[in-house]
């Protein structure tokens, strides 16, 4: 039960806003977080056929959350302190596909803000890192205790 919750969650954090504004699921991807094997999967939204698995490693860390926005998928690899960035060819070959965050981040939760800004929750150190996933920059900004998700 506990999976089907992340799927559908997944669903609804990553397609929910497009779908809303189409009349059709056509050409819509579901993207799923698969912490145990450390990948990412992409279901057709319209056959719910499990399309292409994308392995997240390296490094070993463990997926906690994603964001997507058009063709873009951030997700935060938890204890690897990581932000691994998946794209369909849609960045610059010059885009980092790995941002690396402060040391001991934890990164959980992440949000894509527009076309070059993610947003990671670090709540290892009560801190926020700005992501730019086109150059890898990053900034880190004090939050609250614990900040799991953005």
């Amino acid at each position: 039960m506990r999976l089907g919750s992340a799927v559908l969650a997944a669903f609804v954090a990553a397609a929910c806003s497009d779908a809303l504004e189409q009349d059709t699921t056509a050409g819509q991807v579901i993207a799923v977080v698969n912490t145990a094997s450390n990948t990412l999967s992409l279901v057709d939204a319209t056959s719910f056929t499990s399309g292409p698995m994308v392995d997240l490693t390296p490094p070993t860390g463990t997926p906690a959350s994603l964001d997507a926005r058009g063709a873009v998928i951030a997700v935060a690899l938890g204890d690897a302190d990581a932000l691994r960035v998946v794209s369909s060819g849609t960045l610059p070959i010059s885009a980092p596909s790995l941002i690396p965050l402060p040391a001991g981040s934890g990164a959980t939760g992440v949000a894509i803000e527009n076309d070059s800004i993610a947003w990671v929750a670090n709540p290892n150190l009560n801190s926020v890192t700005e992501v730019n996933y086109l150059t890898g920059d990053t900034a880190t900004h004090a939050a609250g205790p614990y900040p799991q998700a953005v």
